[in-house]
């Protein structure tokens, strides 16, 4: 999984056959990430310490799950 705040880096997600979470804590807006279709786009990663965002969370359980 690539976390990411770039379309470049979704699309290296892709590449590399990664799962990618798309954050807009950087200069490209939420519409612009949205449009490169990440598995998990968020506003930003502002959650409690030592906890996952529940859309991260959830995509580690899709990955993970046997």
């Amino acid at each position: 999984m690539l976390v990411g705040d770039t379309p470049l880096d979704v699309a290296a997600a892709r590449e590399a056959g990664a799962a990618v979470v798309a954050v807009a804590t950087g200069r490209w807006t939420l519409d612009e990430l949205a449009a490169t279709d990440p598995d998990v786009l968020l506003a930003d990663l502002d959650h409690p310490a030592g906890e996952a965002p529940p859309a991260i969370a959830a995509l580690l359980d899709r990955l993970t799950a046997g």
